[in-house]
């Protein structure tokens, strides 16, 4: 092989590995950041998990006493002496704080969802993540449901009373029964986010 052809083959295989070492060196940059931003995302995931789990835990014991003062009036058939004062259904006898305190957040899981997050973590915990906000959803949809019967005029008709209350019974036992799922959801989830942020 004549020497410019060697030099000139020289010369052509550094410019390419060159090329190559430069391809390899931003991909491997690209891949760095990318899954330090997963690693955030999957953060802030969890951190927006564990407030709502743990105003879940609130709203669970909450609901759960207003399901048995319920309960109990209906057992002692004395749900005019507990829940009308002056011709007005009374809301406070029922649940002294209302309905529900806080809402729940899914600011995180909005960004993770618009950052296409479940192309870069395994099914498995996609699945738990999908999880527990979908079953967010449901409880917060059985809480307004909750809260538009108390708003309803009917409330107030005390012929309807008994009627009303069995059926806002049913309601706070579906709602504690959602809760409960839910904590259970979390548990699963936060377990899993931990593992995946310890890794």
């Amino acid at each position: 092989m004549p020497i410019n052809t060697r030099k000139l083959f020289s010369e052509s295989l550094t410019i390419i590995l060159s090329v190559l070492f430069a391809l390899f060196i931003n991909e491997w940059r690209n891949s760095y950041n990318e899954n330090k931003r997963t690693q955030v995302i999957l953060e802030n995931i969890k951190q927006e998990m564990q407030e709502n789990q743990a105003l879940t835990k609130q709203l669970f014991d909450y609901h759960s006493t207003v399901r048995h003062t319920i309960k109990n009036a209906l057992d002692q058939d004395s749900l005019e002496a507990s829940f009308f004062s002056d011709g007005v259904f009374d809301l406070s006898k029922a649940a002294p704080n209302g309905i529900i305190q806080k809402h729940y957040k899914n600011i995180a899981w909005e960004v993770a969802k618009e950052a296409r997050i479940t192309n870069r973590i395994n099914f498995k915990l996609s699945t738990s993540l999908f999880d527990v906000y979908t079953q967010q959803q449901i409880v917060h949809t059985t809480i307004y449901r909750i809260g538009s019967f108390f708003s309803d005029r009917r409330i107030h008709q005390k012929a309807l009373l008994h009627e009303n209350m069995v059926a806002l019974n049913a309601e706070f036992n579906l709602l504690v029964g959602q809760q409960q799922y839910l904590l259970d959801k979390f548990e699963i989830a936060i377990k899993q986010l931990h593992m995946k942020n310890s890794n």
